[in-house]
């Protein structure tokens, strides 16, 4: 693989990252309009209590955020061919931004911080090391078939 598309993949991983601190620094009141807007897109089409979409969708943000910042990461270490050796320091990665994201919270008005939405983002992390070496796993088999043909 190419090492400079490994650095494209890192800047995508800071991007989002980034992306996830600045989610956090919103106060409750700007989050809330946030989910809001797409609470109201999807109970135009269904009939579900709103309370519960409002949560679905927040937990659905918050697991794909960690998702994209994963894959991304995965991504950079695949193209420099270190994927399994650096597995750890993916989901290491996604829970230390699980931690500092929640710890950033406590100091936002209307905000808290809570152990269960660390465990949401990291299961987004986690979702996405799995997808992601299986992947990889399908790929590399794949190409040993082609070489010893």
């Amino acid at each position: 693989m190419n090492k400079r598309l490994s650095y494209l993949f890192f800047a995508l991983t800071a991007l989002v990252t980034v992306f996830i601190f600045t989610r956090s620094m919103k106060t409750a009141v700007e989050s809330g309009q946030e989910s809001g807007f797409f609470v109201n897109i999807f109970l135009g089409f269904f009939n579900f209590d709103p309370e519960i979409v409002t949560q679905i969708i927040r937990k659905t943000a918050h697991i794909f955020e960690f998702f994209m910042q994963s894959v991304f990461l995965s991504a950079a270490f695949i193209c420099i061919k270190k994927y399994y050796q650096r597995i750890i320091y993916v989901l290491f990665c996604g829970l230390l931004t699980g931690v500092v994201d929640e710890f950033i919270q406590l100091f936002i008005e209307g905000r808290g911080s809570m152990v269960s939405d660390v465990l949401v983002d990291f299961s987004g992390t986690c979702f996405a090391v799995i997808l992601c070496s299986v992947i990889y796993l399908l790929f590399n088999k794949r190409k040993e078939k082609i070489k010893l043909l």
